[in-house]
């Protein structure tokens, strides 16, 4: 049988795992050193049924139902197709982004000022980011009492160093009168995590196990494709979650979520009008909220437009959560299945202004940062998988996870 042209010599392959909310993507991702694009050579998504549920535990049983069978699919066809590629490539590393409610990160800055010049050296390097470190554990124990599936760091990535205000890839022995360190660490459900490396131990030992939340896999793409953004509000709407980021100055200032998306709010308004699950999210697609209310009976018009009002109000309420003083952003970056882009983009729009009182620029994440311009390349058999944006950004990390400088997988 013809083997297809990617050549091993040069090319590393690996498994890219998406961890949403309502659903887990798995997929075999090749980056070749003279491409400037990655290509997926196999892909699987595996949604958890939508239907009424009571908890948000609920919802993670079904997240880890999905992972394990698309993880299982991925040891068997995924190889298959792999082989197909080339006899001799062999899988080097696991890269798993996890999105809220599962995971979250956590931003700190520390800054160390003198009014003399000093040297950058590595101990003082060292010395900063482990009182960000120090800071983040405090944080974590605070909130582990609170988080009914226990809680814990899984991957800390040092984003940025900043020498007199100046942003610098090897600040060591520089001489500078501030310096300034931005660091990330990520935050995992403790029940998600253990499934990944019971997943990663039985499937894929032999390959290198780096977590991280989708939220900071999306800024490194963002800041990697748009490197002139320093000022943006990034937001993901998942099946089962909003969650917003901030990027300021260049770096992930701040984020956060609230645990209702696109399925939660499907949900409700199955409720109200009495409408198949499947049918009400057919209903979304391609539409906006103004549509879609006319098209309702009007006995039950009104009540749907609380919902969205209530959507709306809870997105408005993370637009408030800033870490800072400063209003968002301008400019949002709207990420989402791009069935259902144009009804939530009016959404977010809304929640935008309820916020700040001004109206705000909300974009395609797709659009912007050229997810649709064929960034990625895709064998014949993955093309259903071009519009899969969470599979692009992935991969597209996966093949140059060039902006944060370091990343430290616990």
């Amino acid at each position: 049988m013809r083997r297809l042209s990617i050549r091993s010599s040069v090319t590393r392959y690996g498994v890219v795992i998406d961890i949403g909310s309502g659903s887990v993507l798995t997929a075999i991702v090749a980056s070749s050193s003279d491409s400037m694009y990655p290509t997926v050579i196999w892909a699987h998504r595996e949604r958890a049924p939508l239907k009424q549920i009571d908890s948000l535990q609920e919802s993670a049983k079904g997240i880890i139902t999905a992972l394990v069978n698309a993880s299982m699919k991925l040891d068997g066809e995924g190889r298959a197709a792999l082989r197909e590629v080339s006899n001799r490539a062999s899988l080097t590393s696991t890269h798993v982004a996890i999105s809220a409610p599962w995971c979250y990160t956590v931003s700190k800055t520390i800054s160390y000022t003198q009014e003399e010049a000093f040297e950058v050296t590595d101990d003082l390097l060292s010395e900063l980011i482990d009182t960000a470190e120090r800071q983040v554990s405090e944080e974590l124990r605070n909130h582990a009492a609170t988080s009914q599936l226990g809680l814990t760091a899984v991957t800390r990535a040092t984003m940025d160093v900043l020498t007199n205000g100046y942003r610098v890839a090897e600040p060591e022995r520089s001489q500078a009168q501030s310096l300034l360190i931005s660091q990330a660490t990520v935050i995992a459900q403790q029940y998600v995590a253990d499934a990944v490396a019971e997943m990663h131990d039985k499937l894929f030992s032999q390959t290198t196990k780096q977590q991280l939340s989708f939220m900071l896999v999306l800024y490194c793409t963002t800041r990697q494709l748009l490197p002139y953004t320093d000022d943006v509000c990034i937001v993901d709407v998942t099946y089962e979650a909003t969650e917003m980021g901030i990027i300021r100055d260049g770096s992930l200032h701040f984020s956060t979520h609230t645990s209702f998306g696109l399925y939660s709010l499907v949900r409700e308004i199955s409720v109200i009008t009495g409408n198949p699950l499947p049918h009400v999210l057919t209903q979304l697609r391609g539409t906006d909220p103004d549509f879609f209310l006319k098209s309702l009976p009007e006995s039950v018009r009104a009540e749907v437009e609380i919902v969205l009002s209530a959507y709306v109000e809870k997105v408005a309420a993370l637009f408030h959560e800033t870490g800072d003083t400063l209003s968002i952003p301008k400019k949002v970056l709207l990420h989402i299945d791009h069935a259902i882009e144009p009804f939530f983009t009016t959404l977010i729009e809304r929640a935008a202004k309820k916020a700040t009182k001004i109206d705000h620029a909300v974009t395609s994440a797709a659009i912007e940062i050229g997810l649709d311009k064929g960034v990625v390349g895709f064998l014949p058999a993955t093309e259903e998988y071009k519009n899969d944006t969470a599979l692009i950004v992935l991969a597209q990390f996966f093949h140059k996870p060039e902006h944060c400088l370091e990343f430290k997988y616990l």
